[in-house]
């Protein structure tokens, strides 16, 4: 977005990978402000000692789906933008290596205090 100001351009997305990219930007912007309220939410929960307003359970999710909108966003760029070569394609290879590694860790992690104990108390929202 920057580099479009810079020299002029519009910056509604035109491209596929620019509305990827604005969709993951959409989304971080999203986690930012769920977290925010959740945060705030779990410090007076803490605060009263009970358990009341949302817990917003999806927000970790929604930080997964904003990640792979990232990474398509940036193999999308980069196999727009740049000649294919070896060293081109070893990083585009490494990219979609580590966000496998990143999500198959993300879904076979398992956190033994909801195993345990149950889901946390609250209402989803």
């Amino acid at each position: 977005m920057a580099n479009k100001l810079k020299f002029g351009k519009s910056l509604w997305p035109t491209s596929v990978h620019s509305l990827i990219g604005s969709f993951a930007l959409l989304l971080i912007c999203i986690q930012v402000f769920v977290g925010f309220r959740k945060r705030r939410m779990m410090a007076l929960n803490e605060q009263m000692q009970s358990d009341i307003g949302p817990v917003y359970r999806w927000h970790g999710k929604l930080g997964l789906v904003a990640y792979d909108f990232c990474v398509l966003a940036l193999v999308t760029g980069m196999l727009s933008y740049v000649n294919w070569s070896f060293a081109n394609f070893l990083v585009i290879f490494s990219s979609l290596l580590t966000w496998f590694i990143a999500m198959t860790h993300a879904v076979l992690k398992t956190r033994p205090s909801e195993e345990n104990q149950g889901l946390v108390s609250g209402s989803d929202v």
